[in-house]
């Protein structure tokens, strides 16, 4: 499961410091223009422009700041800048997917869309955990998959009984999921490897 430290990153654009942070709404605001992670960490990669504005401005605390910053650099100055904070977002990315998590597992996984995944991390906090709507979308994906660990862990102390597989929900302790991302993100820096495609 990644850390939830990984969630958060501070990035420095120009005399500016910017803090970004994977909340539920932020990751459905990249779903509306992006497949799922590895397709928007390629682009950032490749240094896409748009995709790089794209993933500060959803993530950042402070979007319109962010967007004042934009309008008033030029254009080749505004590349340049974001080309020397382009690993902190590639690593951002890999942080709070859980791609550069070491475990592995053979078991095989589908890929799963980034609509898919908002999807079900919303179902766990607001169904699963019963949090207020507003408290789901404002949580990362590490907050709502270690409290439902907690509660998981609070439900055996109580109730009693071992762990049990629940292939209807998102995992990535046992890397349900979540692996067919990491395989994919981490052959993109793999320069031997000239397909995203298993």
């Amino acid at each position: 499961m990644p850390a939830l430290a990984n969630d958060v990153t501070i990035l420095t654009i120009g005399s500016r410091s910017f803090t970004l942070r994977a909340s539920l709404r932020a990751l459905a605001s990249i779903a509306r223009d992006y497949h799922d992670l590895q397709t928007l960490h390629a682009d950032i990669a490749s240094l896409n422009l748009g995709a790089c504005l794209d993933l500060i401005e959803a993530t950042t605390s402070d979007p319109e700041q962010f967007n004042m910053f934009v309008a008033i650099t030029a254009d080749h100055a505004l590349l340049d800048t974001i080309s020397q904070v382009r690993p902190q977002l590639l690593s951002f990315i890999e942080a709070f997917s859980g791609s550069n998590d070491t475990k592995s597992s053979a078991e095989p996984v589908e890929p799963i869309t980034l609509e898919e995944l908002v999807t079900r991390l919303f179902k766990i906090g607001a169904g699963f955990m019963e949090w207020h709507p507003s408290e789901v979308w404002n949580a990362t994906p590490s907050e709502i998959l270690t409290a439902r660990e907690g509660l998981l862990e609070k439900l055996r102390a109580i109730h009693g009984g071992g762990k049990q597989d629940d292939d209807n929900v998102i995992d990535f302790a046992k890397h349900k999921v979540d692996q067919a991302t990491r395989n994919q993100l981490n052959a993109v820096g793999d320069l031997t490897q000239h397909s995203l495609v298993p």
